[in-house]
């Protein structure tokens, strides 16, 4: 699905005619699509610090954001035409289509994890963390395609020890079965 901006949305409300009582809807200017592209960053040394200055900034996270990770830097500007043509979520795998004239910095509302890698044309990403907890990535010039994934290392640890639970009861089992006395003469 395509990532709609305020102009679609108000199109697709004008033609749909199962709420025709609501003719004054008005679009929440706070809204963040599920990925967007910002043209400016700081860094911050802490979640604290970020938090602080998002707070003293108002929070323009339509243009702006407060990254946590390494040394403060100064702001840094980014490509202000990238923007988002494609977002396919399918939960622990999304996918985001986008076009830049230069290098830019894309925001993706999930939830910040180390369980998340990404990459672009096979070349592995870093994630940064936002100061909402979001996740932001560089990405580069060109049209590209994004792709996010979660694995969460847990689910390894628990197959491996139901494997081992598994071997251990059927080995128990079998040395049991093997103790039985025969019936018969």
């Amino acid at each position: 699905a395509l990532v709609k901006g305020r102009e679609a949305v108000l199109r697709d409300f004008e033609k749909s005619t199962a709420l025709p009582e609501l003719a004054d809807l008005v679009v929440n200017p706070y809204f963040l699509p599920e990925a967007r592209f910002v043209t400016e960053a700081e860094w911050f040394g802490s979640a604290e610090s970020a938090e602080q200055a998002g707070f003293s900034a108002r929070w323009p996270l339509n243009q702006r954001e407060f990254l946590i990770g390494g040394s403060a830097t100064a702001l840094r500007r980014f490509d202000p035409i990238a923007h988002v043509t494609g977002w396919v979520d399918r939960g622990d795998d999304i996918e985001v289509r986008y076009r830049a004239g230069s290098g830019a910095l894309l925001v993706v509302a999930a939830t910040h994890d180390v369980g998340w890698s990404a990459e672009s044309g096979g070349v592995r990403l870093p994630i940064f963390e936002t100061a909402s907890g979001m996740m932001a990535l560089e990405v580069p010039a060109g049209d590209g395609v994004v792709r996010l994934r979660y694995r969460d290392a847990w689910v390894r640890v628990g197959g491996g020890i139901s494997a081992v639970a598994v071997l251990l009861a059927a080995l128990i089992w079998s040395r049991s079965r093997r103790r039985l006395p025969a019936d018969g003469p």
